[in-house]
């Protein structure tokens, strides 16, 4: 039976690429890694985009990697917003992908991978060097103007693994083995 857990990975760098939001570095990198709702970068343009997001590794390699899922805290201003991204590793970009939001409440926003860039089956090699090559902000139906502006508190990526239950052995030359409760199986 496996052992499932998860991690989670927060940007460690970039973007190299800023535009249309009311912070700048190092500002803007600290307010979307904090795990914070009550600091969010926010958008002051309707051109609004970053690039080149990288994240930390994963750093477990006796794991086997389910999915992983790209997360957006976020909320929009009054009209719905679309968040249109890129993501790459070392081996080659993703598929792009778009988060729409629904309501002004602040919400995740989520998308899973289950395969590699390459589309190989996920593995710890695959989540080195992870980031967001790219993402546009517009608003919801080509909107534009003060009502189509988002907030975004947070962006991180979750890691979904498994693990074997090790298996132990005894070995006993001599002497016998007493159990006060509990059950052995042998096979």
């Amino acid at each position: 039976m496996p052992i499932f857990g998860t991690d989670t990975l927060v940007p460690d760098g970039g973007p190299t690429s800023l535009n249309g939001f009311g912070q700048a570095n190092p500002t803007w990198i600290n307010s979307i890694s904090d795990s914070n709702d009550e600091t969010t970068v926010e958008q002051i343009a309707d051109a609004c985009n970053f690039s080149n997001l990288s994240f930390t590794d994963f750093n477990n390699e006796f794991v086997d990697i389910n999915s992983f899922d790209v997360t957006f805290r976020m909320r929009p201003f009054r009209g719905n917003m679309n968040c249109a991204i890129v993501m790459e590793d070392d081996r080659g970009t993703y598929n792009p992908f778009t988060l729409t939001t629904e309501g002004t409440a602040l919400n995740n926003y989520t998308h899973s991978f289950l395969q590699d860039s390459a589309g190989d089956v996920l593995d710890t090699t695959a989540l080195k060097n992870l980031s967001i090559r790219e993402c546009t902000i517009s608003g919801f139906g080509g909107g534009t103007g003060s009502a189509f502006r988002l907030f975004i508190a947070d962006i991180f990526i979750v890691v979904n693994f498994s693990t074997a239950i090790p298996t132990k052995s005894i070995t006993l030359d001599g002497g016998a083995i007493t159990l006060d409760s509990g059950k052995i199986t042998v096979q």
